[in-house]
């Protein structure tokens, strides 16, 4: 479809461009991810790769877990470690974070960048992990059929505030995600010409709201 899925600092990206980004995404997560990984993370923030690596994420047949670039980095990186992803897909806002982060990890994993050239990465990619820039992206296969998604399984994993302890991650299952988009839509009879805000960062759950009840209703 050539309607607006996403404006974005003033930038329109339609439902078809959309469609061909979440799924070269879901390709290279596959092709990456350790066989039967549940799960994959999006460092990013109210970006064009933000919301087709949350898409990119669930076509793979995956849950995806969002990180915070605006979060300290110590943080980010327990999140990391304790939701145990292979795979992260970052947007050009998290460089400045980044490197930080993934620095010995202490074990390998896959980094997306699908908005940023490897010439104008702001830092030098260590061999400790796999990177893939926009240019290797660009030519990467497609997915073309999406995994069948188990009703119990995890569509997104979110971490507590922390503000009790350490931050604990949650999984939010498929049916629990479905049962609450199509109570919301029909409460709202949410139409195509609506459009919805991007006032919450992806760790918030209200995020889910916006971006799910928009795209259920092609808004």
């Amino acid at each position: 479809s050539e309607r607006d899925a996403l404006w974005i600092n003033g930038h329109s990206v339609t439902y078809a461009a959309l469609l061909e980004k979440c799924r070269r995404i879901a390709g290279a997560i596959d092709a990456s991810a350790a066989p039967g990984s549940p799960l994959a993370a999006v460092f990013a923030l109210r970006s064009e790769t933000a919301y087709a690596g949350v898409l990119g994420i669930l076509a793979s047949g995956r849950g995806y877990v969002p990180l915070n670039p605006k979060f300290p980095v110590a943080r980010t990186r327990r999140m990391l470690l304790n939701s145990e992803c292979d795979v992260v897909v970052a947007g050009e806002e998290s460089l400045a974070a980044l490197e930080a982060v993934v620095s010995n990890l202490g074990r390998r994993i896959t980094v997306l960048l699908p908005d940023v050239a490897r010439d104008s990465c702001t830092f030098t990619p260590s061999d400790e992990h796999t990177w893939l820039f926009a240019e290797e992206l660009q030519v990467h296969p497609l997915m073309t059929d999406v995994p069948p998604l188990p009703a119990d399984g995890t569509a997104y994993l979110l971490f507590t505030s922390g503000s009790t302890g350490e931050p604990k991650g949650v999984p939010v299952t498929h049916v629990n995600v479905t049962a609450y988009v199509g109570t919301m839509s029909r409460r709202y009879r949410v139409a195509p010409t609506d459009r919805f805000s991007q006032t919450f960062d992806l760790t918030f759950d209200l995020s889910v709201h916006d971006m799910f009840l928009a795209w259920e209703a092609g808004a």
